[in-house]
């Protein structure tokens, strides 16, 4: 009994072990902190450059995203948000927790506990 509950233990692990290694990788390559350069909304085909009086910066964990702009004049931030954010293979999701700023700057209060998927990573 003891030799097939190991062999399922191991049989697990090699067939689960290259799924989550990728995982690991993917998530290492989005860990960090990153500067908006450009953006798209939606279903636009071009990317709109990041305007230049303002700086845009997001930093991911291992379970957990913020991001905020800041004027980069008075140095002031503008707005900003965070949550929860997980991934699995190619699918990036973040879900918004918190708002930074008054709710006209940081957007409306119904971002708040809704999930955003992203699957061009």
């Amino acid at each position: 009994m003891t030799r097939r509950c190991w062999m399922l233990v191991l049989t697990t692990l090699c067939v689960g072990a290259p799924a989550i290694a990728q995982d690991k990788e993917r998530r290492g390559s989005l860990e960090g902190t990153w500067r908006l350069v450009s953006f798209k909304i939606g279903d636009a085909k071009d990317y709109t450059p990041a305007p230049a009086a303002e700086t845009e910066l997001k930093f991911i964990t291992i379970s957990q995203a913020v991001s905020f702009r800041y004027d980069n004049k008075s140095k002031e931030i503008i707005r900003g948000a965070g949550g929860r954010c997980s991934w699995k293979g190619d699918a990036y999701q973040e879900t918004i927790q918190y708002i930074i700023g008054s709710p006209a700057a940081a957007g409306p209060r119904g971002l708040l506990d809704k999930t955003y998927k992203s699957t061009s990573l």
